[in-house]
């Protein structure tokens, strides 16, 4: 059911220390896996296509006794897959057999190729979404409702917030202008997002655990992040200094057209 112990071999071409190599390797693994994810789960919420070793996971095995009484009492030890490997499949032969034309996946891979140059003087645009895919990464594989949620939320506010005020306003306009069409700004987006948002605060302030959405979390944020790699790439995913420009772009994309 699975190919258990493949790895990846990472390059770092700038000078530097083994322990900074070392450090900027292990960044560029990590973000890397966490793309696969993203794209994985884009083409189905249940699609989880590896597991990494520092991985949060409920253990594959169900181990348990079962009988009529303590005197005739029978073991039983079984796999516990909660993911659906036919998706995973299927994501693989998209991924070996893309194709030559540029794609979304291109342009997910093409920014984590930035992590392996050291960089200490400026956050890039590149780090918000290392950032994010951080979170993501991380909340696909939890099965814990509100932790997930928590997660999720800080993944996309990692990618729409700049300290502004009014964060839910600015939240949930700026990933209803990360999913527009060309039809335009779908409110219905804008609603799902502010639900989320509440959620979480309800979550974080302790009112409630037990909260329940009306649509699908990983679909709703991995489309969302998916849209906002690519926007991103346009704008520049080595550029500084963006806490005016960016946040500018985002709000912008309605009136520039920006389409995908």
């Amino acid at each position: 059911m699975f190919n258990c112990n493949y790895y990846i071999v990472i390059h770092v071409q700038e000078k530097c220390s083994k322990e900074l190599s070392l450090q900027l390797a292990e960044k560029t693994k990590n973000t890397t896996f966490n793309v696969l994810k993203l794209l994985a789960t884009h083409l189905s919420p249940n699609t989880v296509p590896l597991f990494t070793s520092n991985d949060k996971v409920n253990c594959a095995y169900d181990f348990y006794c079962y009988g009529k009484n303590n005197e005739s009492m029978d073991s039983v030890t079984k796999f516990r897959f909660p993911y659906f490997q036919f998706d995973s499949k299927a994501f693989w032969d998209i991924i070996t057999n893309k194709g030559e034309e540029p794609n979304l996946i291109d342009i997910a891979f093409q920014f984590v190729e930035l992590l392996l140059t050291p960089h200490f003087k400026n956050e890039r645009v590149v780090d918000r979404l290392e950032r994010s895919l951080m979170w993501y990464g991380d909340s696909v594989t939890d099965q814990i409702n509100y932790q997930q949620i928590q997660k999720l939320v800080s993944s996309l506010e990692a990618l729409v917030n700049f300290r502004d005020d009014n964060v839910t306003e600015v939240f949930k306009r700026r990933v209803a202008n990360l999913n527009i069409t060309y039809s335009g700004v779908d409110f219905d987006i804008e609603n799902k997002a502010k639900q989320l948002y509440d959620a979480r605060s309800k979550i974080v302030h302790g009112s409630s655990l037990d909260v329940k959405l009306e649509f699908c979390l990983i679909k709703f944020c991995s489309e969302t992040i998916l849209r906002a790699i690519y926007y991103f790439s346009i704008f520049g995913f080595g550029k500084t200094n963006f806490n005016i420009t960016l946040p500018t772009f985002l709000d912008d994309i309605p009136k520039n057209a920006i389409l995908e």
